[in-house]
């Protein structure tokens, strides 16, 4: 079984790994204080239009205004101006398409989007649309024949006006299983419906929790293994893995021994490595990674790769690994925007050609379906990713994300819960009697303010009690735990 999840949750941060042969393919970080806010639904209130822009800033009870631009107004016809449509102090319904970031307020459409496992309610839609992922010409006419019969057993709710997408996982999906997600996106929208009366901005639906969009979204026929160290997770995703155990091979795991999942399976260093600038290559290259706030820039280099003596085929053998290599990469850090990758210059266009090829194959697996253009005249190859939420980096790191010879700044939060996760397994092996817990001033007021209760806990199941002492630090995003 190569693939793998894991899901370890401390004291309100959900972390999944994804694995491929034991290697850590993709992290998402979710944190209860920082949760992301893609696929909520609110509803809002227009507070001024910009006509000159195209564009409409709503309060959706955020502290920065979110933006909705005339192009994700699904109502709106060619040549319409937004301020034909919108107004100062209206109401409307809207979805988060892409979280705030920094300054930058989310961004929205009204062309409402509820998944389930099998469909997908989509406001826009006309008529049912069957994923061109499934090509099986039979297995379409069963499905179309199948939502028609599930159709008339469902009584669509008022209002429910678009209509459903079936994704590729609805692949050999049994009727009884198709009506159960027709009839739980019924029940979404009902409660919608009831939370629209409500006076704006209000919150009438929440997106699933991340690690079950995450498994939904990445799950297909290969077998899966979930590890889980949570109690609460692991009831949530056997239930959903009970309901379609028919087309979805999955086994779940629970691991309540507290010994860290992630340091068990090594997922704390391949996390810091990702954080790292410079990535080693195999054939003796580098790729040298730098994220800025515009765009993202990966320098191919062959460094000390002397396996070939002529140039241009050493060159295209490093090219070639490097475009599998920042594949990864961006999708390991959620790289996003705009991402130029400088290649080692190749004399002929038939070797750029096999290392664009390489490059969109490697991408055939990302869900985001990036675009990739051709090699430019000086040799940068340009793509351009849909972002889905902010960036590794942007997660674990200070804003200021300074790099230094060792690695990057963490953040206060980051910091936080890694004395946290510490100090969850010293309860399960530590025989102190005592814990010093040594470390910048901020992170200290993080812990007395925002944590006394998971510390208290943790005395508590211990028996020993915690000191925490606030001191300067040669760099802020160290800290020290000592047993006495």
């Amino acid at each position: 079984m190569s693939k793998e999840v894991l899901i370890n949750r401390v004291f309100g941060e959900t972390r999944v790994a994804v694995l491929d042969n034991n290697l850590l393919e993709q992290i998402v970080i979710e944190r209860d204080v920082q949760q992301s806010l893609v696929g909520n639904i609110y509803k809002a209130k227009v507070i001024r239009v910009i006509p000159g822009m195209q564009v409409a800033f709503l309060d959706i009870d955020d502290k920065r205004s979110a933006i909705l631009h005339i192009d994700n107004l699904h109502l709106a016809k060619k040549d319409t101006g937004i301020e034909s449509l919108l107004s100062s102090g209206q109401n409307l319904l809207v979805q988060v398409v892409k979280d705030p970031v920094k300054d930058k307020g989310a961004v929205l459409t009204t062309d409402l989007s509820i998944p389930s496992h099998s469909l997908v309610y989509r406001q826009s839609r006309k008529k049912l649309a069957i994923s061109r992922k499934i090509k099986d010409a039979s297995e379409r006419d069963r499905l179309a024949d199948l939502f028609a019969s599930a159709v008339s057993l469902a009584v669509a709710p008022e209002g429910f006006s678009g209509h459903f997408i079936l994704r590729s996982v609805a692949e050999g999906l049994s009727e009884e299983q198709l009506l159960f997600d027709m009839q739980l996106l019924h029940r979404l929208w009902n409660d919608i419906s009831e939370k629209r009366l409500e006076k704006s901005p209000v919150l009438v639906h929440t997106a699933p929790p991340i690690y079950q969009r995450l498994i939904e979204d990445s799950i297909n026929l290969e077998p899966l293994r979930i590890t889980v160290d949570c109690p609460e997770i692991h009831q949530a995703l056997n239930q959903l893995s009970q309901h379609y155990a028919s087309n979805i091979a999955v086994e779940l795991i629970e691991d309540y021994q507290r010994k860290d999942l992630f340091d068990r399976n090594h997922i704390e260093p391949q996390i810091n490595q990702a954080l790292e600038q410079k990535v080693d290559l195999d054939c003796g290259g580098t790729l040298v990674i730098e994220e800025t706030e515009a765009l993202s820039v990966i320098d191919v280099n062959s460094a000390s790769y002397l396996g070939d003596t002529d140039d241009q085929k050493a060159y295209l053998k490093v090219n070639l690994e490097a475009a599998d290599t920042a594949v990864k990469q961006i999708c390991l850090r959620n790289l996003s925007g705009i991402i130029i990758i400088d290649f080692i210059d190749m004399a002929d266009s038939a070797s750029e050609r096999q290392v664009l090829k390489r490059l969109k194959q490697a991408f055939a697996r990302d869900q985001t379906q990036p675009t990739i253009l051709d090699f430019t005249a000086l040799g940068l190859v340009q793509i351009a990713r849909k972002r889905t939420g902010l960036s590794l980096s942007q997660t674990i790191c200070a804003p200021s994300n300074k790099t230094r010879t060792k690695g990057v700044k963490k953040s206060d939060d980051t910091l936080v819960f890694e004395i946290l996760r510490q100090l969850s397994r010293k309860a399960v092996s530590s025989s102190s009697k005592a814990i010093e817990i040594h470390s910048s001033p901020a992170v200290i007021e993080q812990l007395q303010k925002k944590y006394s209760a998971q510390i208290k806990q943790y005395e508590a199941i211990a028996e020993c009690s915690v000191k925490l002492y606030s001191q300067p630090i040669t760099h802020c995003d160290e800290f020290n735990i000592i047993s006495t």
